[in-house]
């Protein structure tokens, strides 16, 4: 299969939500990443106490950081009873680094 042919474009969400539509969507997934992250920590702790959690714990950080924002932004789209329009596209591209190492 040609790389090219993996490299995808998709529209995953399109249109205009209530604030809790929102709240579910969104918050929802960045706690799932989070989530990710936490047992990804973990897994590396178990298999080595000594390992750089220096990594998962930015990317929790960042997490946590763009929920809060999006906390604040869900309540004040309630606070003034309005709708928010979402528009995720996600770009799927094959990661070469990854076939690379992969192959060698």
């Amino acid at each position: 299969m040609q790389a090219e042919k993996l490299n995808k474009q998709v529209e995953l969400l399109s249109g205009s939500f209530t604030p809790n539509e929102v709240g579910d969507l969104i918050l929802k997934s960045i706690d799932q990443q989070i989530n990710t992250y936490k047992l990804q920590n973990l897994s590396n702790w178990i298999h080595d106490h000594n390992c750089d959690q220096e990594s998962c714990m930015d990317n929790i950080a960042r997490l946590q950081k763009r929920k809060r924002e999006l906390q604040g932004l869900i309540s004040e789209a309630k606070s003034v009873g309005c709708n928010l329009k979402l528009s995720e596209k996600i770009d799927i591209k094959l990661d070469q680094q990854g076939l690379e190492m992969a192959m060698s």
